[in-house]
């Protein structure tokens, strides 16, 4: 209520926000850590409701990006969440709206490398979860890492979420045959659950109303009614992942019922 009073309320906020940044870098001690910009961080935006995670950008760049104020913003954020967050934000607006909205927020934008140490993670982080021996072990380390890369999976967190899923899936459902590399359809499921949520949810409602279906006519009905779409179509990867394991009639996924698998195994639900 105090800025109330005041007309100009942009620039009182900017005020503040100088007088703050003047006072913390006052505290410091040595001279030189006194003239060193004030460095704010923030992390998984994308996390956010979008219309919360947009309104902390566009706030961060007209109330905060003040002259003569030495800050520097860093955000942590999957672009290709926050660019269906603009996108649905600001409806009716062409595609490359969302990569120029990034390029007046942010100064620069970096992509962090992919390292594929992350297999290397996998499988010592499955041998210590699991307790499997070191075939075993390679075996899934090597599923997981192979279809999260034709999932264009980057996030080591999500790569663990399908880990630790499929350990509970595994746990619950302990009479189940062994992990076979060759037949295990828990895990395609896990990656696309993981990779896109509203796929995966997609395809469980479909399931549900269709209970006798092959994954294989499922999924071939899905693709074939998205083919007929104008827009909000499945990305590429998305269509290449579903032909190839649960539509292609050389895999073993194709003939199974997805219902049934939701109803034995209640840990992918």
């Amino acid at each position: 209520k105090e800025y109330e009073k005041y007309k100009d309320l942009i620039k009182i906020i900017q005020d503040d926000f100088r007088c703050l940044v003047k006072n913390i870098r006052n505290q410091k001690e040595r001279k030189e850590d006194k003239e060193k910009p004030i460095i704010i961080f923030f992390d998984d935006l994308d996390r956010c409701l979008p219309d919360k995670a947009i309104q902390l950008l566009e706030a961060v760049k007209n109330l905060f990006v003040v002259k003569d104020c030495q800050v520097i913003f860093i955000c942590g954020i999957d672009t290709r969440v926050a660019k269906q967050f603009i996108k649905s934000h600001y409806k009716d607006l062409q595609e490359n709206f969302a990569i120029n909205y990034f390029r007046k927020i942010f100064n620069l934008t970096i992509s962090m490398p992919y390292t594929k140490n992350v297999y290397t993670m996998l499988l010592e982080y499955i041998k210590k979860l699991y307790e499997w021996d070191d075939a075993k072990s390679d075996a899934l380390a090597k599923m997981i890492y192979t279809r999260g890369l034709q999932a264009e999976i980057s996030s080591a967190r999500t790569y663990l979420n399908i880990v630790h899923n499929f350990y509970a899936f595994r746990q619950f459902n302990a009479e189940k045959p062994n992990f076979s590399a060759d037949s295990e359809a828990a895990i395609h499921l896990l990656v696309v659950k993981e990779a896109w949520q509203s796929l995966y949810e997609e395809l469980v409602r479909e399931a549900l109303k269709n209970r006798l279906e092959t994954m294989g006519d499922l999924v071939g009905k899905l693709l074939a009614a998205d083919a007929q779409k104008t827009q909000d179509k499945l990305a590429s990867e998305q269509t290449a992942f579903l032909q190839h394991y649960f539509v292609d009639s050389r895999s073993a996924f194709s003939r199974l019922v997805l219902a049934d698998l939701l109803f034995d195994y209640p840990t992918l639900a």
